[in-house]
């Protein structure tokens, strides 16, 4: 053996070659591009995931409003009592003369259309008179007649609108009673009414079902 090479230890390849150090850079480098990539796509899958429950919880408001809508939309379309006060006439102020202190009427707004607006109503008078008939109508007014039932059978007064939903009503008396000669009258009239145009309101449906007074009348909004 060389005397040169005694003591020498040979050559290892503990330290890296240039060109190994170069492939590592690039491999680090290649790495941290992935790494970024990943990082990337993690965000967007996770902005994606906001957005969708953002959307969840939108849709979720907008059901809520729309049923919520839909049940103002029910109550406000439902039917109100209109309660109608009576006076005696003053020469039948008699205490044995017998009138009903008040009647009930009910009626309701259906739907909101464009364009236009219209009231269903019906009197259910069975426990004051019997056998409502159509008297008289026109496209303005209509008047039912019955036979007052025997306890009221003498009774002598008018009545008007006093209350509607249970508040005091002020406005003009589109239906008014009277009582006279055994028998009472209703009537629905148009006359002195008008709607957001300044047309006046029309009758649309005059009838009796099941022995009482039904209608329906409306105008333009």
């Amino acid at each position: 053996m060389p005397s040169d090479s005694i003591g020498k230890l040979p050559k290892t390849h503990s330290a890296l070659h240039p060109s190994s150090i170069g492939e590592w850079v690039l491999f680090d480098k290649s790495a941290a591009e992935h790494f970024s990539m990943f990082s990337s796509v993690f965000q967007w899958f996770s902005d994606l995931s906001t957005h969708l429950n953002t959307m969840k919880q939108t849709h979720f408001l907008l059901s809520s409003s729309a049923i919520a809508l839909a049940i103002f939309s029910a109550a406000s379309a439902s039917a109100a009592n209109i309660e109608m006060s009576v006076a005696q006439a003053i020469d039948a102020s008699d205490r044995a003369i017998r009138c009903p202190a008040k009647l009930i009427i009910t009626q309701g707004s259906r739907p909101y259309r464009e364009g236009g607006y219209t009231l269903d109503g019906s009197a259910k008078l069975n426990a004051v008179a019997e056998g409502f008939t159509i008297a008289t109508s026109d496209d303005f007014s209509v008047t039912w007649v019955a036979k007052l039932k025997a306890p009221y059978s003498k009774c002598k007064a008018t009545a008007r609108m006093a209350k509607v939903g249970g508040e005091a009503y002020q406005g003009h008396s589109y239906l008014r009673m009277r009582f006279a000669n055994g028998k009472a009258y209703l009537i629905l009239d148009m006359a002195g009414m008008s709607d957001a145009n300044n047309f006046t309101p029309t009758i649309l449906k005059k009838t009796v079902q099941n022995g009482n007074p039904a209608w329906s009348w409306g105008g333009t909004d």
